[in-house]
């Protein structure tokens, strides 16, 4: 079959289209897949944002079915209604309810964020404090080290890395951008997307969606 475009994503809202925008688009020798084109890639935000249920999900992406080759789904887990169940049985809820509605032969697949897209974000990454410091147009003192202590904190260790639980680093990040003067919005959600090291995340959900384009998009065909 032929299809019109390679991949539709559905995200919960403008940041995470943003960030995953920058990534598809602009940085897929990194990401470690063939070049993907806003001609071929289309990005669209659920009106019901994370709390949008899989059949709600399947129902948006229905009349995607015939001319996308692939579906992604990405949202964070807080919002969803189902903090207590997981992340992973919500990725399974929305790609069963999916595959049932035509996106079969593993041609959808769901993230889920736990618990929110800035987990994704490197507080201590030089290149994000350069996008800050970008953004804040103004040569404030250089407060970062306070908001790294906080992100420590947010952390509760249970082993390695891919086992470490962030709490809240919606509100971390928020606090960064209060003590800069910068105004929300989607937009430095994707310059830090384009400028921060691919390989410098270990996010568990995030390795999960660069493996699922290196599988759908190969470099190599």
């Amino acid at each position: 079959m032929t299809w019109e475009k390679d991949l539709i994503v559905l995200g919960a809202d403008a940041d995470v289209l943003a960030l995953m925008r920058s990534l598809i688009l602009k940085r897929s020798q990194d990401l470690g897949i063939r070049p993907l084109t806003a001609e071929k890639a289309e990005f669209l935000k659920d009106v019901l944002h994370d709390s949008s249920p899989p059949d709600a999900v399947a129902s948006l992406l229905r009349g995607f079915l015939r001319t996308h080759q692939r579906a992604l789904v990405i949202r964070d887990l807080e919002g969803s209604g189902y903090e207590e169940r997981g992340a992973t049985e919500l990725e399974n809820a929305i790609t069963d309810e999916l595959s049932r509605n035509g996106w079969s032969g593993g041609r959808a697949e769901a993230i889920v964020i736990e618990p929110e897209i800035e987990r994704w974000l490197r507080f201590d990454s030089p290149l994000f404090a350069q996008a800050i410091r970008e953004a804040s147009r103004r040569p404030a003192a250089w407060r970062l080290d306070e908001f790294r202590e906080k992100q420590g904190e947010m952390i509760a260790a249970t082993g390695g890395e891919e086992n470490q639980k962030p709490v809240r680093p919606k509100e971390v990040f928020e606090q960064i951008l209060r003590a800069y003067r910068i105004p929300r919005s989607a937009k430095l959600y994707g310059q830090i997307a384009e400028e921060e090291s691919v390989n410098g995340c270990t996010v568990k959900s995030f390795c999960k969606m660069v493996a699922t384009l290196q599988k759908w998009f190969p470099a190599t065909p």
